[in-house]
């Protein structure tokens, strides 16, 4: 599976995420769902591992890296948690993924030493016109609450720059990951007396359910994406989720799109999928190229 469609089936699925957690606001507070679907995810994950994967070997100090991983993602989700109590949903989208694909860039640079083609350039000049667009304008630009998605952007390409980094089988970061986010978050509601239930819905519990199971497919992609991908070209993939989850949330919730949004996530899409297109079309001149050439070996010998 090609490492890009593996983020683009990521962004796709969080923008139903977005649709989901309106659902599970029918019956579960705000940080209960969230501990609500990584405990199931953590409860169903066990089994699979146990019937399906090999055992689990990881060294003293990669399980460290991953204690530090799993705490850097609870931090940017509790960052962009707040950072939508105090800023409109769209800024807070925007400015996390302004700073997610500039930052990746410095990354990709500096310490990945990752070729920066004529491509990503394009992709990243498409994504950060299309993020501007999206979000104009910026009422919050002048003020300190922005740091919050800066620095849940930080955070959350810190925590996919070690996915990419260690060798760790997948289901480990998951299981680490989810016992976290568990731990922190249940910690958490008990400590401030978050909001548990607040009503009952089947809808909401579908959506759980719908949520548990694709937790886990999602982290999955996330590490193999990010592993078999360019880092600044696979988080400028990543900020396709405005685009489905603008789509999603006009099917199901009815949710109004304005001309200027429906403009900026169009440069969205097209500077998220730009990548792959390119590299299909790449791999197909190289599989014609390859009858060719040995066909002119042949006649040489």
């Amino acid at each position: 599976m090609n490492g890009y469609l593996a983020l683009l089936g990521v962004a796709i699925t969080f923008g139903l995420f977005g649709v989901a957690i309106n659902y599970n606001a029918m019956m579960f507070g705000d940080y209960f769902q969230v501990f609500l679907r990584n405990f199931g995810a953590l409860l169903l994950l066990i089994p699979i591992i146990v019937i399906w994967c090999k055992p689990i070997k990881v060294s003293r100090t990669e399980f460290k890296i991953l204690l530090g991983y799993s705490l850097i993602t609870t931090l940017s989700f509790t960052l962009v948690s707040f950072a939508v109590l105090y800023n409109d949903i769209k800024e807070v989208l925007a400015l996390r993924y302004l700073t997610a694909i500039f930052f990746s860039l410095i990354l990709t640079v500096a310490f990945l030493h990752e070729k920066i083609t004529r491509t990503n350039v394009w992709a990243l000049s498409l994504a950060t016109l299309g993020l501007i667009v999206f979000a104009y304008p910026f009422h919050s630009m002048m003020e300190l609450v922005i740091l919050l998605p800066i620095g849940a952007a930080i955070t959350f390409v810190i925590s996919n720059l070690i996915i990419k980094k260690i060798t760790a089988p997948p289901e480990s970061i998951m299981l680490v990951e989810f016992t976290t986010i568990s731990v922190v978050l249940g910690l958490f509601i008990l400590m401030t007396g978050q909001p548990t239930l607040v009503g009952y819905s089947y809808l909401s519990i579908a959506a759980t359910a719908f949520f548990i199971v694709m937790l886990i497919v999602v982290t999955y992609w996330i590490v193999y994406g990010f592993r078999n991908s360019n880092f600044n070209v696979a988080n400028i993939v990543m900020t396709s989720e405005i685009f489905f989850g603008l789509i999603f949330a006009y099917i199901f919730l009815g949710q109004t799109v304005r001309p200027l949004e429906l403009l900026g996530i169009s440069l969205i899409f097209i500077a998220a999928v730009l990548p792959n297109i390119v590299a299909l079309r790449d791999a197909k001149k190289e599989r014609r190229a390859t009858p060719a050439a040995l066909k002119l070996t042949k006649k040489s010998e």
